[in-house]
């Protein structure tokens, strides 16, 4: 019987002395782990069983770790660009089968690197047969591996959502936040600084399904750098080495407090 090495691991595999690799894909699967439950992204897929099966070639520092992790990434886009060119189809339409039929693969072999189940699939992928298996299969196992990755999330205190999304219209936005544009630091769409905003998003890194509708400047000398973000999705945040989210799916069982009221 197959296992999952992370759930039966009660630290979630957290190294008490994480190497530069791990460090640099979970900051990867932080910000991947941003667009659940809509996106289950190759990236934050990829990230998981990198650290969890422990298959991936560590290295001594974190420019090498970057670099190298940056490589893979390229090369399996560029095995994904030379499939698009000899099955002669749209992006969207090989994205759609992709994701779960290598998500098949990596739920039917646990020991595969995502790099190699990738590799499997393009190698058996034809034009008219993108999928592995049966519609049910591939639901099937896409609902395994969001639980699977879903634990392991919640094990390292990374923030996410499970829950649909609740999506704030702009016009509702800048109703809310022009009652406070007055306030300093605090910027509204479309009113907001390009070099602040080009900043902010820089160090938030929104997600592609999201949009900024307000920024609060948290710095010093106006770089915005440090700064809160108000998506059409959620709030996110970042403050020197710390940041989060909290979408507005997740308002409903959160209880607010006046600062230095708890």
């Amino acid at each position: 019987m197959e296992t999952d090495p992370d759930l039966d691991d009660p630290t979630g595999g957290i190294s008490l002395t994480p190497d530069f690799s791990v460090r640099h894909k979970e900051n990867m699967a932080r910000f991947a782990a941003r667009s659940l439950p809509s996106d289950l992204s190759f990236l934050l897929v990829w990230a998981y069983f990198a650290i969890t099966c422990n298959n991936e070639q560590k290295y001594d520092s974190l420019t090498a770790t970057v670099e190298a992790d940056f490589a893979t990434i390229s090369e399996m886009k560029g095995w994904f660009d030379q499939k698009l060119r000899e099955l002669r189809i749209s992006e969207n339409d090989l994205n759609e089968h992709i994701g779960p039929s290598v998500n098949y693969i990596l739920n039917s072999s646990l020991d595969l690197t995502y790099r190699q189940a990738l590799r499997q699939y393009l190698d058996q992928a034809k034009f008219g047969h993108l999928d592995l298996t049966t519609d049910a299969e591939l639901k099937a196992s896409d609902a395994a591996m969001r639980s699977r990755i879903y634990s392991w999330l919640r094990k390292r205190q990374i923030p996410f959502t499970a829950k649909s999304p609740i999506v704030l219209p702009a016009t509702t936005a800048r109703g809310i936040l022009d009652k406070f544009k007055t306030l300093p630091d605090l910027f509204v769409v479309p009113d907001i600084p390009a070099h602040k905003l080009s900043n902010a998003m820089e160090s938030i890194q929104l997600p592609d399904l999201d949009s900024p509708l307000g920024l609060v400047d948290c710095t010093i000398w106006g770089s915005a750098k440090d700064c809160v973000v108000i998506g059409s999705r959620g709030i996110y945040f970042t403050n020197l080495d710390r940041d989060g989210f909290l979408p507005y799916s997740d308002f409903p069982d959160r209880t607010f407090y006046p600062a230095g009221e708890n």
